[in-house]
């Protein structure tokens, strides 16, 4: 179990917010939405004629610098859809291929434009047909467990409006701080295997720690040796102690659960891509 870095929306509603500020930009602007004032889109050379290649994302208020990317990522950032976009649409290309991708944002242009900058780009070199719809699909409903929520919501702080979400390594497990995160927000900041959505119906902030197994890891574990001094066999370093997987630390730390559920969701999938992209 991971946890995404922190994102301002939720995975169910973060296309619908990109295509509300494209139509807000429209509307507010009277004229054609943002674009790079040069970029430059190549296609990259493939994983096994090039294993040293790397990707790299890089950005900075003037220019954004993508390495070795799957066009699939671009896709996800300009549009802002994670789970919304539908597993295997669109060509194998998107999925297969990498890209480079360099271009120069216009001065005085803000953070909110790049989205509607990089849906330009992709329409444009890439000939990106995309769509809506709604569909039945699996969730995690996060709920409240039967004994209730065992945490209190933060006492409000008007100055510190911002929040963050920290992931970090440990001895056999992880380390997620959540700082002034609603609920909706800290489902949306799960990564399992399907979107988690905010069921609890819970309003506020709340700040917590939590410390779970790597899942693969814990079903490895050796069994705990009782007795001696904590040291192995000749000498060597202890091993890390057992931490209990996620679930059971959502639900004795928090009182959350997670319960699998099918209900409609939007999804976004693409109708088309081209897998050259058009000359720079």
């Amino acid at each position: 179990m991971r946890f995404f870095a922190v994102r301002p929306t939720s995975v169910l509603v973060g296309a619908a917010l990109v295509a509300a500020a494209a139509c807000a930009w429209a509307a507010q602007s009277g004229g054609p939405r943002p674009v790079f004032e040069v970029a430059s889109v190549k296609l990259a050379p493939s994983p096994a004629s090039c294993p040293e290649c790397r990707r790299r994302l890089t950005s900075d208020p003037g220019r954004i610098d993508y390495q070795y990317v799957q066009l699939v990522e671009v896709i996800r950032q300009a549009y802002g859809v994670t789970w919304e976009l539908e597993s295997g649409t669109g060509p194998a290309s998107i999925w297969s291929e990498r890209y480079d991708i360099q271009a120069t944002i216009p001065p005085g242009a803000s953070k909110d434009q790049l989205p509607l900058m990089l849906q330009a780009l992709l329409e444009e070199r890439f000939r990106l047909v995309v769509h809506r719809e709604t569909k039945q699909r699996p969730v995690y409903a996060l709920g409240v467990a039967k004994g209730g929520l065992k945490i209190a919501p933060a006492s409000p702080e008007p100055e510190r409006a911002q929040i963050s979400s920290t992931l970090k390594g440990i001895p056999g497990g992880y380390r997620v701080t959540e700082d002034r995160v609603t609920m909706d927000r800290f489902a949306s900041n799960m990564r399992l295997d399907r979107p988690v959505v905010d069921m609890t119906g819970i309003e506020g902030v709340f700040t917590f720690t939590l410390e779970y197994a790597r899942d693969d890891e814990l079903k490895a574990a050796p069994p705990a040796v009782d007795g001696g001094s904590g040291n192995g066999a000749g000498g060597e370093a202890p091993l890390p102690p057992l931490l209990p997987p996620f679930r059971k630390v959502l639900q004795d730390r928090l009182g959350l659960i997670l319960e699998s559920r099918v209900i409609p969701v939007g999804v976004f999938i693409v109708d088309h891509a081209e897998r050259v992209p058009i000359e720079n």
